[in-house]
């Protein structure tokens, strides 16, 4: 598990919730016996830096150039929108901007979008937190930041529990 252990090292975001994070989507995956398909999440509103990085063999120790990561600001924008494009249509959105709101949901659904495991699935949105966190200056974009984790956070979680009750039934 290079990703896992390079999204721990050197540069990591602060806090237990990133820790916390990981380890939950390292259990996903187990769920998904580290399956490696190579469908990525939908294109709209997807970060430059995830070409990049499928470009280049989707390397787990370098991240991309900063004239393609760009600012904080406008990565954390971009981010939002792709993040908010790729979630169930159930999700609870902003009614002025469409973006998620974290940990919102308008009921129990589907969570199909998300089974994507390996390299081309959560994977990215994990290595976008991790550039993202990396470009952070100020109070302000590290708050944008944690909403954002919050979000994939509480995410990871609902598809681990349904993984888990879907494990459980089939005992």
């Amino acid at each position: 598990m290079d990703a896992y252990k390079s999204l721990l090292g050197e540069g990591r975001p602060e806090g237990a919730l990133w820790t916390t994070t990981l380890n939950d989507w390292t259990e996903l995956e187990r769920y998904y016996s580290f399956k490696n398909p190579s469908a990525f999440f939908g294109a709209k509103g997807r970060p430059e830096a995830i070409k990049w990085w499928s470009q280049n063999a989707k390397p787990s120790s370098r991240r991309p150039p900063d004239i393609i990561l760009g600012n904080a600001d406008s990565f954390g924008l971009g981010w939002w929108i792709w993040w908010s494009a790729v979630n169930p249509e159930w999700r609870e959105r902003d009614a002025l901007t469409g973006r998620i709101i974290v940990g919102g949901a308008d009921g129990d659904g589907d969570w199909s979008k998300f089974e994507r495991p390996g390299q081309c699935g959560l994977l990215t949105i994990l290595y976008c937190l991790f550039w993202w966190w990396g470009m952070i200056v100020t109070d302000e974009q590290r708050s944008l930041w944690t909403s954002a984790l919050k979000d994939v956070a509480w995410v990871v979680t609902e598809l681990v529990a349904e993984n888990k009750y879907v494990s459980i039934s089939y005992l």
